[in-house]
């Protein structure tokens, strides 16, 4: 039987050993997740009346006349991807759930991350 001492791991830590030059110096990491938007998604809204009812929940809004210029946009947006056959999805991260939700929470979304299909309206998480 072999028993192993020194170094153990189990699924709430890892160990490692890394050789680095014998002087005072910063080593950073990059690191990079793949992580899949849907599962941060609360609803899916397909169409203008869903969207409609979207802002009206969200922000109590009635109508676009009742919208400030930050929000018109964002519903115009929303409106003309609508439009071109697109979905909107609305979601929320939450930063203290730890783990890769922190991390996204933290770093927030962005358009360089998520690819050339999605196109992000709004986001207000991030540094």
């Amino acid at each position: 039987m072999k028993l192993r001492t020194g170094f153990v791991s189990n699924s709430s830590s890892s160990s490692f050993l890394v050789a680095v030059p014998n002087r005072p110096k910063k080593h950073p990491i990059t690191i990079t997740i793949k992580l899949d938007l849907n599962d941060f998604v609360s609803d899916t809204i397909k169409t203008k009346e869903q969207l409609d009812k979207y802002f009206h929940d969200e922000y109590c809004i009635d109508s676009v006349e009742d919208m400030d210029e930050q929000t018109l946009k964002e519903y115009k947006a929303c409106l003309s991807a609508i439009e071109e056959g697109k979905n909107i999805l609305s979601g929320s991260l939450c930063s203290e759930e730890g783990g890769a939700e922190q991390m996204l929470y933290e770093t927030g979304l962005s358009q360089e991350d998520v690819g050339p299909d999605v196109t992000i309206i709004q986001s207000d998480c991030g540094g």
